[in-house]
């Protein structure tokens, strides 16, 4: 699933990935890495979103 996810980013499927970032942190809380990609995701996410509407 962390290969799947880093596929996702690299192609800009943002929105998959973050998906898939979320499962994730919830399977491995212990994890920050994931921690920080998914909240970076998502920051990314949203600035998209803003500069659509």
């Amino acid at each position: 699933m962390e290969k799947l996810s880093i596929i996702r980013l690299n192609s800009g499927d943002d929105k998959g990935a973050s998906a898939l970032m979320e499962k994730l942190v919830k399977l491995h809380p212990d994890r920050q890495d994931y921690n920080t990609v998914l909240r970076d995701v998502k920051k990314r996410v949203a600035e998209v979103n803003q500069a659509g509407k």
